[in-house]
């Protein structure tokens, strides 16, 4: 068996290998990077990777000096910013596509993560995708 609380644990898959930190960390980075739009927080990741959400939030800021919160929101918010920059969606539905419940708090996390609105965004990416086909 691992530390209990320690630096040291063990990979599941071999009982003899042991895993640090930022092994929880980058398999938390890794399952938000890949399934950013099924999960709603750190709550899942934790629960996917079956650590304490506590650890994880310490093991993933001590990596990476951002919190998983944030991290998944930047992950959310950048791919949302790609859809309405490459289709026609409707903006509650690129929320839903990006694993957002609720069109309010998308729309609340992409102006403050990215500083203008989502619909904004949209106009503003077309205006700028005009004048480089000019």
């Amino acid at each position: 068996m691992g530390k209990i609380g320690g630096a040291i644990l063990f990979d599941e898959g071999n009982a003899d290998a042991p895993v640090s930190r930022n092994y929880w960390a980058d398999k938390g980075k890794k399952l938000m990077d890949e399934n950013y739009h099924r999960l709603r927080g750190v709550e899942d990741v934790s629960a996917v990777l079956g650590i304490n959400p506590g650890y994880f939030r310490h093991v993933f800021y001590a990596a990476f000096r951002i919190s998983p919160k944030l991290y998944l929101s930047l992950a959310k918010i950048e791919h949302a910013r790609t859809v309405l920059r490459d289709t026609s969606l409707k903006v509650s539905d690129v929320a839903a596509a990006v694993g957002f419940r609720e069109r309010s708090v998308f729309e609340k996390t992409f102006k403050k993560l990215v500083g203008v609105s989502p619909s904004r965004y949209r106009e503003l990416s077309a205006t700028v995708e005009k004048d480089t086909r000019k």
